[in-house]
């Protein structure tokens, strides 16, 4: 590990609970519809000889509204910072594979060639990744800065120019001065005219 990296067991004991309540909520509420897709007959509860298994359902979703409350809490604890940089990264991991299937069904239908549809992904996966490294860091406690995750096909690689939109909106943009030029400017009183010839010595 470089000595950049600073490890918050603070952060990893936050981050567990959140991973291990969201996992517990996921698999709770596929579990109901389960429940319900194999046993409720019609798909509904709705007869009273299913009253067993609504009442199993109701206390699995008393217990998930209480995963809920205590992620909810945790993620409180996190601070708004790392909250805003998880939900960033999430949101950056979700759309970068959906741009990256997209180019993909595009190539599939013709639209694109091999050669155009691999100069797209071939970037779009290692953001992908260094992504995905990002967030497993965070879940172990630890912190440091995202610069410098090309993967050194000269300057800063692919990876540096996948990431080149969400780097330039975290850039100040240097202000561009601009120069109005009046007619007196274009044309002054003295200005000599560009059809004057040549004066030859005799």
């Amino acid at each position: 590990m470089s000595a950049d990296k600073f490890v918050s067991a603070e952060l990893a004991r936050h981050m567990k609970k959140v991973t291990i309540l969201d996992c517990f909520v996921r698999a709770h509420v596929k579990a109901q519809l389960d429940l319900i897709k194999y046993f409720g007959g019609n798909g509904k509860l709705d007869e009273v000889n299913e009253c067993e298994i609504a009442r199993c359902v109701i206390q699995s979703q008393v217990s998930t509204y209480q995963a809920l409350r205590d992620a909810a809490h945790t993620q409180e604890q996190l601070g708004m910072e790392t909250f805003k940089e998880l939900q960033n990264l999430h949101k950056r991991k979700s759309i970068t594979e959906g741009l990256s299937k997209w180019v993909l069904t595009a190539h599939e239908d013709g639209a694109l060639s091999a050669t155009e549809a691999h100069a797209i992904v071939h970037p779009l996966n290692h953001l992908i990744a260094h992504t995905v490294k990002v967030l497993a860091d965070r879940s172990e406690g630890v912190v440091a800065s995202e610069e410098g995750h090309g993967h050194g096909h000269g300057g800063g690689g692919h990876g540096a120019a996948a990431a080149a939109a969400p780097a330039a909106a975290a850039t100040e943009p240097q202000p561009t001065p601009i120069t109005i030029k009046t007619p007196e400017a274009q044309t002054p009183q003295s200005e000599t005219p560009q059809s004057a010839e040549p004066i030859t010595a005799p």
